[in-house]
């Protein structure tokens, strides 16, 4: 079904158009969240197997400490793989295009999805594991950053943000499954476990057997300006008017974004090319995108999402919890937290991205904070612990996810988007694996306080939003109006 036209004058994405955006969101994200938490509720399961593993081989039972690290590699090795994949991305959109890109990365996610089911699931060896999670994480390194350009490219610039904040909708579900069929009560068994690692694997495989088109801006690369028309109304509901005004404003976005979004001047490009690291570094009209990009998603990674994410569990238990409640406990808790993405979907074209953005921040500290209190300062108080996981799902999740990819669309333009994702996406993926590898020595030195190491970044992030990040939203509507103004004056 096609979108309703807010403006006579304007297109709207058409039926074949939402189902290509959604079938690249759900093919894609959710096998990203699944891949960083699907062993996380098998722990026991993943012990007795590399125990017994580790006896065959030596004769004497694995210690706690070696079983420790080879836990924390297991789980850990998909963020080093997934901050892999986003350099592979730059190296494949070189040579190839977005759409065999994503195609790519949907093969190497169904590789690492095999290699971790059948070598591992025959050898019980964990060695197979450990290489088919670092395999799976640089497809899923991949895709992340792919979608992002994927769904910006091909989404008409209205319904841009409804389409960013499904990708925030799809991790949270993503998340969801992985902790679900991770569960001892479901794939999380001595004889079901191979299946956890493959799931991922059969939306990949449809993505593969589905043919989808390029994406406009690879055609409008390509120079072919009569296959760039026929493409856009095939992806438009419009006039051909209107479709020839989006085609035009699509050529001229580098000029007219970059003067209007971050108030500089630039000479007009008509290459239509990414532009490259050294001129997204170098050239004052392009540094300031990059940057805010870079910024926004190390700032994302420092919240400690990927900290409470995986450690929820014991932050449950040392508040009170009892240890075999609390695996249904977080799974409530996450199914909160796919609830608590559809009111910030909600609100964010209402008051913007920039002011979600701002607002998720300010609800995971008060989360933080929180479980800080539930675990360090009174005793048995589980209520708490579980409301504090609560509200920062809520932020981190129903907010923060939801606006920070519109908000990256929105100050990046057609050339700088993708170099700016890549180097953003592998800062993010690297500082998700410090957090996560961190986190556990800081509650060993810490306790609960550790919690408090990433409320201070997170309030240092809410302070470069709310001054250096420019409110979209306000802009927008300036732009807007002085459209307006000039229709009205011709």
């Amino acid at each position: 079904m096609s979108e309703e036209k807010t403006k006579p004058n304007e297109t709207s994405n058409s039926a074949c158009c939402v189902r290509l955006l959604l079938f690249t969101i759900f093919s894609s994200v959710p096998m990203i969240s699944y891949g960083m938490v699907c062993l996380n509720m098998a722990t026991p399961v993943m012990r007795e197997m590399y125990n017994e593993s580790y006896m065959d081989r030596r004769g004497i039972p694995m210690s706690t400490q070696q079983w420790n690290s080879l836990r924390s590699l297991t789980v850990r090795i998909f963020l080093i793989g997934a901050f892999f994949g986003c350099f592979l991305v730059k190296a494949f959109l070189s040579c190839l295009t977005r759409k065999k890109c994503l195609l790519a990365a949907h093969y190497i996610n169904v590789i690492g999805g095999a290699i971790t089911c059948t070598t591992a699931g025959l050898t019980r060896a964990y060695e197979p594991i450990i290489i088919g999670r670092f395999i799976t994480g640089i497809g899923s390194g991949m895709s992340f950053v792919l979608v992002l350009i994927i769904v910006a490219e091909i989404c008409v610039k209205a319904r841009q943000q409804v389409y960013n904040s499904l990708i925030g909708v799809a991790l949270a579900v993503g998340t969801l499954f992985g902790m679900f069929f991770g569960w001892t009560k479901v794939f999380g068994t001595p004889q079901l476990w191979p299946l956890i690692p493959l799931l991922p694997a059969l939306p990949s495989l449809m993505y593969i057997l589905i043919s989808v088109p390029e994406t406009p801006y690879q055609v409008l690369k390509s120079g072919n300006l009569s296959l760039l028309r026929l493409m856009m109304r095939k992806l438009r509901d419009g006039s051909e008017d209107a479709v020839d005004s989006e085609i035009r404003e699509m050529v001229g976005e580098e000029e007219s974004k970059s003067k209007e979004l971050l108030d500089y001047d630039i000479t007009p490009n008509r290459s239509y090319r990414d532009i490259t690291l050294k001129e997204a570094v170098g050239i004052i009209q392009y540094r300031r995108q990059f940057f805010t990009v870079t910024s926004l998603l190390a700032g994302f990674a420092l919240s400690g999402y990927s900290c409470v994410i995986t450690y929820c569990e014991t932050m449950l238990v040392e508040a009170g919890f009892d240890g075999v409640s609390t695996s249904g406990v977080v799974l409530c808790l996450l199914t909160f937290q796919v609830i608590a993405t559809l009111p910030g979907a909600f609100l964010l074209p209402r008051i913007g991205s920039w002011l979600l953005l701002i607002s998720g921040c300010l609800i995971t500290i008060l989360g933080q904070i929180l479980i800080v209190i539930s675990v360090a300062l009174t005793p048995d108080q589980s209520w708490l612990a579980a409301l504090g996981i609560g509200v920062f799902l809520l932020g981190s999740a129903g907010c923060t996810t939801i606006a920070i990819f519109p908000l990256i669309s929105e100050v990046t333009t057609l050339q700088t988007r993708a170099v700016s994702l890549n180097s953003g996406s592998a800062i993010f993926w690297l500082i998700s694996w410090l957090v996560a590898f961190s986190s556990a020595y800081f509650q060993n030195w810490w306790g609960a306080n550790s919690l408090l190491i990433w409320t201070a970044f997170t309030i240092i992030f809410t302070v470069y939003v709310m001054v250096l990040v420019p409110n979209t939203k306000k802009i927008s509507a300036a732009r807007e109006e002085l459209k307006r103004q000039r229709t009205d004056a011709a």
